[in-house]
């Protein structure tokens, strides 16, 4: 077919290794949306099946070949009904033109206020969950906890995480300009088995919301004031000030650009 539309032998040759590219690529945004989730041993198991079901099929093997092609298709319709979240965080990230594009809706002053209150609270050690809704709506976790609905303010964020505030256990979740919840229990800890003991429920808690839901999440460790930071199944240990207030900035931009080309 190609070589009715595109006769010219070098274009012929350009479009194959298109082809390639582009199939690389698809299977690099699926392999990255799965890496360190429960799909990827679900994902592997199902490779194995297909694997052996070509096997089967080549060396005429008809019963096994049966067998194998009617575990596939049940398989197919057991990881949608099984992994949805997951399936519709893994298409969204691949539409998504940029990783960090349009994180949060906030602007330079907003930013400001949660480093004030994360550099507080680092400096104190004072232990800290503070949740950013994104495009997944986080209303389960929200009527989890007491609701604030309050302007983002650096001593706000700092008394509700003081120790001696009965509001100071559990995340405080951030949506668009307002400090919305405290105290929410978040339901799923993450399962991976490779992340080091001195990481608790809070960095296991932020993982495993990381990895179900698009927010970004920001950690302050009780123990030694370390702040990290989890988004899209990865997570950022001992980030400093910095850069994370360089992160926060570069998004409230991106944001705000693409505001003026809406209304444009």
């Amino acid at each position: 077919m190609l070589s009715l539309l595109f006769p010219n032998p070098v274009t012929s040759q350009m479009l194959i290794v298109i082809d390639v590219l582009l199939v690389a690529i698809l299977f690099y945004q699926i392999y990255m949306n799965i890496a360190h989730t429960r799909t990827l041993p679900v994902i592997k198991g199902a490779i194995i099946l297909v694997s052996l079901a070509v096997i089967s099929r080549f060396l005429n093997l008809i019963t096994i070949n049966f067998i194998l092609g009617k575990i596939s298709e049940i398989l197919v319709i057991a990881i949608i009904i099984l992994f949805p979240s997951e399936i519709r965080r893994g298409l969204y990230n691949i539409g998504r033109t940029r990783l960090w594009g349009m994180l949060f809706q906030m602007n330079n002053k907003y930013s400001s206020e949660i480093i004030e209150a994360v550099k507080t609270l680092s400096a104190g050690r004072i232990g800290a969950l503070i949740i950013i809704e994104r495009h997944d709506e986080l209303d389960n976790i929200i009527n989890s906890g007491i609701h604030i609905d309050s302007a983002i303010k650096a001593e706000l964020l700092v008394c509700l995480f003081y120790k001696n505030n009965p509001l100071h256990d559990g995340a405080v979740i951030i949506r668009r300009d307002r400090v919305l919840s405290a105290s929410c229990i978040i339901p799923n800890l993450t399962n991976r088995t490779n992340l080091p003991s001195r990481y608790g429920t809070r960095h296991r808690a932020a993982i495993g919301l990381s990895e179900q839901t698009d927010s970004f999440i920001i950690i302050v460790s009780e123990e030694t004031g370390d702040i990290a930071a989890a988004y899209n199944s990865e997570f950022f240990p001992k980030q400093t000030y910095t850069n994370l207030e360089s992160l926060l900035l570069s998004l409230s931009e991106q944001k705000n650009a693409k505001e003026s080309e809406k209304k444009k």
